[in-house]
């Protein structure tokens, strides 16, 4: 069945393993996606908070799908997806948390980690509430990015009301396997999850006894 599909892609939640899914189906099945002109990072804001429109190739309109990294905006998406289903995969914010620390794609990079785990998380906490800032180094770590992204500005406004009134499905990524049939299930799509396994494959949770306390 055909559908209009938001993708809300957080990082280091196994979203890019659902881009691919969901990019690869839209090729099969001939519909329109909303991509970038060029390969950046820097494209995840909400237009409101960061005007990254010249960063999409956004000029024929209507599109079917958008898989790529672009915070919730209604504002924005409404001008170029018609009546869209919204969906996203979210994770355990200190599974999250470890995920990015070992990630050679978001700061601390690996040659910027002289700093243990802990000491980094500790370092950070006061950033815990507060939206992201472009480019900094807490940007996309231990803050509030994976609310924001979803379209909250507080972690408070983070709840199961909120979520289920905004998306009709919501995947986990600590439970991805069967997140992924759950989605097929709600979109009415096949995906080839041979063809296209789950893609990142984060370090082992090696300091998690260790931080008990956090």
């Amino acid at each position: 069945m055909k559908k209009n599909v938001i993708f809300i892609k957080v990082q280091k939640c196994s979203s890019t393993t659902v881009r691919y899914l969901i990019e690869k189906f839209a090729d099969k099945h001939n519909l329109k996606k909303i991509l970038m002109k060029k390969d950046t990072g820097g494209a995840w804001h909400r237009t409101a908070d960061y005007d990254t429109t010249h960063l999409w190739s956004t000029n024929n309109p209507p599109y079917n799908i958008s898989a790529r990294h672009h915070a919730y905006d209604e504002t924005y998406f409404n001008n170029l997806i018609e009546d869209p289903i919204y969906i996203t995969f979210i994770r355990h914010p200190l599974e999250r948390a470890m995920s990015a620390y070992y990630s050679n794609d978001i700061r601390p990079h690996a040659h910027e980690r002289n700093v243990t785990f802990e000491d980094w998380w500790y370092k950070n906490l006061n950033f815990l509430d507060k939206s992201p800032v472009r480019l900094s180094l807490h940007a996309e770590i231990i803050n509030n990015f994976m609310g924001y992204m979803l379209g909250f500005d507080t972690i408070n406004e983070v709840n199961e009301k909120s979520l289920t009134q905004r998306y009709s499905f919501i995947g986990l990524t600590e439970r991805f396997n069967e997140s992924i049939e759950k989605m097929e299930e709600i979109l009415e799509w096949s995906f080839n999850t041979k063809k296209y396994p789950h893609i990142r494959q984060g370090k082992p949770n090696i300091v998690k006894k260790n931080i008990t306390k956090l």
